[in-house]
């Protein structure tokens, strides 16, 4: 079991200007420590995570 938490949740329409958030709009996720690469219980969690967001898959990414 992994218990996660939220500090500062913000919604798509608390981002300014709000016509470029949509809903399939990727979130980007950072992994960042050793941990996530060696430790099985942290690889599961971080797979678990990709796995969670994953909408579809992209060739390329419009990052202007």
């Amino acid at each position: 079991m992994i218990e996660g938490g939220v500090e500062q949740f913000k919604s798509t329409h608390d981002f300014k200007p709000a016509h470029f958030v949509t809903n399939d709009v990727k979130p980007l996720l950072i992994f960042q420590g050793e941990p996530f690469d060696n430790i099985d219980k942290h690889k599961r969690f971080k797979n678990l995570l990709i796995d969670f967001f994953r909408l579809s898959d992209l060739e390329e990414a419009d990052i202007t």
